[in-house]
């Protein structure tokens, strides 16, 4: 777990999100914009993810810029966030959020992918399901920004199937 861990702070380090990225993770402030969200989903047929997270959890700071970094590399897709205060308590549980941070991946208004994990291994697993999701609409399989699309942390090409 913490070299894990330590891995994804050098990658932290060595690519800090961009300004770009955090201007692109809009925030979500209520239960109704969620469903909105989800309605807006399923007439537009884009792809949105959200993270729910808190101010006071640290693995939530931690996986912040690592989703910010995720949200740079995927503008294909739309990026938001949810923070837990008293008011949206409920809204979580309907969700069936029980720990933080929580992530939802949805696609024509329905959560196709609902998942809890630590920082360490976010950025694999939201990368590894968004490829798969992303690819058909990318000109080069397998290409990000001119170079080789790479998980650092799981050592093989995600194109690889």
């Amino acid at each position: 777990f913490f070299y894990t861990m330590r891995t994804s702070f050098v990658l932290l380090l060595a690519f800090p999100p961009s300004a770009s990225a955090l201007l692109s993770v809009k925030p979500i402030t209520s239960d109704a914009g969620y469903h909105s969200l989800r309605e807006a989903t399923r007439s537009t047929g884009r792809i949105a993810i959200v993270e729910f997270s808190s101010e006071t959890c640290a693995a939530c700071k931690i996986a912040r810029p690592l989703f910010e970094r995720m949200a740079a590399m995927y503008d294909e897709v739309e990026w938001h966030e949810q923070l837990y205060e008293s008011s949206t308590k409920a809204h979580f549980k309907s969700c069936g959020i029980a720990f933080l941070p929580h992530v939802h991946i949805i696609q024509d208004g329905v959560a196709i992918e609902s998942f809890s994990c630590p920082p360490s291994k976010l950025y694999g697993r939201i990368g590894s399901k968004l490829h798969s999701l992303v690819a058909p609409l990318r000109p080069h399989r397998g290409w990000l920004n001119g170079r080789r699309w790479h998980s650092w942390r799981i050592g093989r090409r995600l194109d690889q199937e």
